[in-house]
């Protein structure tokens, strides 16, 4: 039931979290792109977030953001359910949080 539950879990996380996982990816492309290191200074991400997402929305529309969501679910899903159920065996083995506060 833990890894059923943890693969759940890293599943609907990652699905969700795909939007700014394309944006972000988008954002060090580029940057590498133009010769730079891929980092940027903390004042100016806010307004990069936004303007890639932006760009991305006009050029590509709204589907461009669930782009790999395939894979990332392919490899997210299964890693959270090995990590949740060795998690949980740990804490058996360990007899942590088993009694009642």
């Amino acid at each position: 039931m833990n890894a059923l539950l943890g693969g759940l879990a890293g599943g609907v996380g990652s699905f969700f979290t795909n939007p700014m996982d394309v944006i972000m990816t988008r954002i060090n492309l580029s940057s590498a792109a133009a010769g730079g290191d891929g980092r940027r200074s903390s004042g100016s991400s806010g307004s990069s977030v936004v303007a890639m997402a932006l760009e991305i929305l006009q050029s590509e529309g709204i589907g461009a953001f669930g782009k790999g969501v395939g894979p990332r679910l392919a490899h997210k899903v299964p890693a959270n359910a090995v990590f949740f159920l060795v998690y949980e065996l740990c804490r058996a083995l360990l007899g942590v949080g088993s009694g009642a506060g």
